[in-house]
C-alpha cells in the first residue's frame, strides 16, 4: 500500500494546480470583461459598517448551521455540546474556504464525530446536515422566482431563467423518485446504503420533533447567506434590487459547491457578473460584491483558525469530547 502513496500525492498536486490555474485564469478573464478596475476601486471604497453588517449575518448564519449539525446528530445517536458543534463547524467552515474540494472540513468533521456511532452514520449526520442548508437555499430560490413572476411588475425574469428553474425542479424530482424507486424495489448494496440514508434522513429531518425546527434554522441560514451577500453589495455601492436577490443570488452561493476551485473563488464570481445584471446591477458590480463576500466569510470563518491551534494544544480534545 506504502507504493500508491507518491501516485496519490502527485495526483493530489496536480488537481491542486489544475485548479489554481483555473482559478487565475477566471480572474484574468473577469478582469478583461467585468472591467477588472473598476471592480476594484469598488473594492477599495466599500463601506466599513455595511461589510460588517454582512459579517455579523455570516457569523450568525454559521452559529445556526452549527445548531442544525448539534440537532441533526442528535437524532441519529450522536451526542455534542453546542460548545464543541460550533467549534467543530468553525473548524470545517474554515477548512472548506482554504482547501480543494470545498468539503475536506466536513469530512474531517464527521470523522472527529464517529466515536459514539460509527464513521458511517457521523458521516451522514454531516451529509444530512449540509443537503439541509442546499434545500433551504433552493426553497428559498423557486419561492422568490414565484413571488416574482405572479406579484413583481417592475422588472421581467428572462425566459431562460424560468425554463432552467423549470428543468431543475423537474430534474431534482425525478432524482429524488429514481433513488426512491432503487432503494425500494431493488436488493442490491447500493439500494440498502440509500434505505439506511433514508431512514436517518426521516429520523434526523422529518421526525415530528425536529421537523418544523429544522426548516426554521434551513429557511434563516439560506436567508443569513442571500442577506449577507446583498449587504456586501451594498457595501461597494451595487444598488440591487432586493426581490431580485433571492433568486439570482442562491444560484451563486450554490455555485461554490461546484469543486472547481478552492473555495468556491472565481466560479462564484463569473455566476455573479452574470446574473446581477438581472438584478438591476452590473458585471462589475457583480464581480467586486462577489469578491467582498468572499473576503469577509474568510474573516467570519476565522474562528475555525483559531480552534484548529486550540485543538493541536488541548489533550482533552479526544474521546469524550462530544459528550453532553
Amino acid at each position: 500500500m506504502t507504493s500508491l502513496y507518491p501516485g496519490m500525492r502527485s495526483r493530489s498536486w496536480l488537481n491542486r494546480s489544475f485548479q489554481i490555474v483555473l482559478l487565475v485564469a477566471i480572474f484574468v478573464v473577469l478582469w478583461q470583461v467585468a472591467n477588472g478596475e473598476q471592480a476594484l476601486q469598488l473594492l477599495l471604497e466599500a463601506e466599513l459598517p455595511m461589510l460588517g453588517a454582512a459579517l455579523f449575518l455570516l457569523s450568525l448564519q454559521t452559529i445556526l448551521s452549527a445548531l442544525r449539525w448539534k440537532i441533526t446528530a442528535s437524532q441519529l445517536g450522536i451526542k455534542m455540546n453546542s460548545n464543541k458543534a460550533l467549534s467543530e463547524y468553525y473548524i470545517a467552515q474554515a477548512a472548506n474556504q482554504s482547501l480543494p474540494g470545498g468539503v475536506l472540513g466536513d469530512v474531517a468533521r464527521a470523522a472527529r464525530s464517529s466515536n459514539q456511532a460509527g464513521w458511517m452514520r457521523a458521516a451522514q449526520a454531516v451529509v444530512i446536515e449540509r443537503l439541509a442548508g442546499q434545500l433551504g437555499l433552493m426553497i428559498v430560490f423557486f419561492s422568490s422566482v414565484v413571488v416574482s413572476v405572479l406579484f413583481a411588475k417592475q422588472f421581467e425574469i428572462p425566459l431562460w431563467l424560468l425554463l432552467a428553474s423549470l428543468m431543475l425542479f423537474v430534474l431534482i424530482g425525478l432524482a429524488v423518485a429514481t433513488l426512491a424507486s432503487v432503494a425500494r424495489f431493488s436488493n442490491s448494496g447500493f439500494s440498502r446504503f440509500l434505505k439506511s440514508i433514508w431512514m436517518n434522513l426521516q429520523a434526523a429531518i422529518f421526525d415530528a420533533k425536529v421537523f418544523w425546527l429544522q426548516l426554521l434554522l434551513s429557511l434563516s441560514t439560506a436567508f443569513l447567506n442571500v442577506l449577507a451577500f446583498v449587504a456586501s453589495a451594498w457595501a461597494i455601492g451595487a444598488e440591487i434590487d432586493l426581490l431580485a436577490s433571492f433568486f439570482v443570488i442562491p444560484i451563486v452561493l450554490l455555485s461554490m459547491l461546484v469543486p472547481l476551485t478552492i473555495g468556491g473563488w472565481g466560479v462564484r464570481e463569473a455566476l455573479a457578473a452574470a446574473l446581477f445584471p438581472l438584478a438591476a446591477a452590473g458585471a462589475t458590480q457583480g464581480l467586486a460584491a462577489s469578491v467582498a463576500f468572499g473576503l469577509v466569510f474568510i474573516l467570519a470563518s476565522a474562528p475555525g483558525f483559531f480552534a484548529v491551534l486550540f485543538m493541536g494544544r488541548s489533550r482533552e480534545y479526544s474521546g469524550k469530547e462530544f459528550g453532553v
